[in-house]
């Protein structure tokens, strides 16, 4: 057996839980606009712990069309005003549930290279730092 197929699925925990996938969906996603009875709730959360069920973010991503990371692309690296902003919006990223990707702008590089890098890895959110006038 395969990491990728020991995976515990949705699925898996719907059915441990006596559920339909869409119910244990709407529980594990916290939405509380559903009318789901308190001990369904309990049942589906405590399958999904004893199974281990993990989220897979990269369904999620293609279903909501957001992939939960922003991007940070900074001239230096080594620059200490730099790696100060990077901490920072790291730390808030991560306060916020994101994940941070961290890229190199090297001289050169035109706005239109930053688009396609934003659009390239799917990001949310792009912040760009500059030490130039463009």
């Amino acid at each position: 057996m395969t990491r990728a197929s020991a995976r515990t699925t949705l699925a898996d925990v719907a059915r441990a839980a006596g559920v339909d996938v869409s119910t244990a969906s709407r529980v594990l996603r916290g939405e509380a606009t559903q009318r789901i009875r308190e001990d369904t709730k309990t049942r589906i959360h405590q399958s999904a712990e004893t199974l281990r069920y993990r989220p897979n973010s990269m369904a999620r991503a293609l279903r909501t069309a957001t992939t939960s990371t922003l991007g940070i692309i900074v001239p230096q690296l080594d620059n200490p005003v730099f790696s100060a902003a990077i901490r920072g919006a790291e730390s808030a990223a991560s306060a916020e549930g994101y994940s941070l990707l961290i890229s190199h702008r090297a001289p050169g590089q035109t706005a239109s290279t930053i688009t396609n890098l934003s659009q390239i890895n799917r990001v949310d959110g792009l912040l760009v730092a500059s030490l130039d006038d463009d």
